[in-house]
């Protein structure tokens, strides 16, 4: 379990992840304050696939930094939108 706090905004939390039988953990998560904000990125790995576990943390390192190498003032949704563009499918959740 991974608590989640910020200095910048008023939450906190936690992920958790459950390995669900496997030998690995292929699940990847990201919490980053980012210039748009709090960013969390969830990443579910393959179900025990080959590689689901590289593919997962691919998926986070990307999206994350797509969205810090936007400037304050720009569109959440644009950045996102990109990352999409990049490959990985990305929930938007206001």
């Amino acid at each position: 379990m991974f608590n989640i706090v910020s200095n910048r905004f008023p939450l906190h939390g936690c992920v958790y992840s459950n390995i669900g039988g496997r030998p690995e953990n292929q699940d990847s998560f990201c919490v980053q304050e980012t210039p748009l904000g709090l960013l969390v990125v969830i990443s579910d790995g393959m179900g025990g696939g080959p590689g689901g576990k590289t593919a997962s943390t691919l998926a986070v390192t990307v999206i994350a930094n797509t969205v810090m190498s936007f400037a304050e003032n720009a569109s959440r949704e644009e950045a996102l939108k990109v990352a999409n563009e990049l490959g990985y499918p990305v929930l938007i959740r206001p």
